[in-house]
């Protein structure tokens, strides 16, 4: 798994799949936890699917700003984190 392209929701997720134990996979993750950056994962995703996105964020109407919150949620990263990104870079 890539620690750096997927939030914890996601690998939670392909673990389970996997036929992991809830257990194992909730005491892996939460060790892991201390070192991960689920900020810096979004921005990420982000920066991947919209290169330009720190210029481009200041001249996006509320429509491409609802796209790209619907992005990020639909990829795993928690809602208070979307907020926080947007908000950093208008």
């Amino acid at each position: 798994m890539h620690a750096h392209k997927e939030t914890f929701k996601v690998m939670r997720q392909k673990l389970y799949i996997k036929g992991v134990s809830k257990d194992l996979i909730e005491k892996v993750l939460n060790e892991a936890e201390e070192s991960y950056d689920e900020v810096a994962v979004a921005k990420n995703l982000l920066i991947k699917k919209y290169p330009n996105f720190d210029q481009e964020i200041a001249t996006m109407d509320i429509r491409q700003k609802q796209k790209i919150y619907q992005y990020l949620l639909r990829k795993g990263v928690k809602y208070d984190i979307v907020l926080k990104l947007v908000k950093e870079s208008e």
